[in-house]
């Protein structure tokens, strides 16, 4: 059986349009958006270092009250990973703010992450409105 250039980009097109429509929470080439707000404590700056296995984000202060914000296109068909360190008077705590399987869900477009000096609290941005907190370890 023969097929023609034609009817193959045809069948590529329907493969594409099925699996974007198969992704119910995401556009697979969307970008997300980390928040990452300051809820330690009055005064009291918080010190984030974040990462990929590609990206080095740097150091950034943020003042209470303040947030952070960055940007990326995740991997929804393999695994997005960002991690943060978080430090603030005599604290020091790492975190992964964002990891493929555990947000996509969750996220949509924004992850706006709340941290606290218990741990970081995830809005889920759905009707419930609920905060998903996680502690420390």
């Amino acid at each position: 059986m023969r097929i023609s250039m034609t009817h193959l980009s045809g069948l590529i097109l329907i493969l594409i349009v099925l699996l974007v429509s198969t992704c119910d929470a995401q556009n697979p080439f969307q970008k997300v958006r980390v928040v990452i707000n300051n809820e330690i404590g009055a005064g009291i700056d918080l010190k984030i270092h974040c990462k990929s296995k590609d990206d080095d984000l740097g150091e950034h202060v943020i003042p209470y009250g303040g947030n952070y914000d960055f940007k990326f296109t995740p991997n929804y068909f393999g695994y997005t990973l960002y991690f943060c360190g978080f430090s603030w008077q005599n604290q020091f705590h790492i975190f992964d703010i964002y990891e493929t399987l555990r947000d996509y869900k969750i996220c949509d477009k924004t992850c706006p992450w709340f941290v606290k000096s218990e741990g970081p609290c995830l809005f889920d941005g759905k009707e419930s409105g609920m905060n998903i907190c996680y502690k420390w370890k």
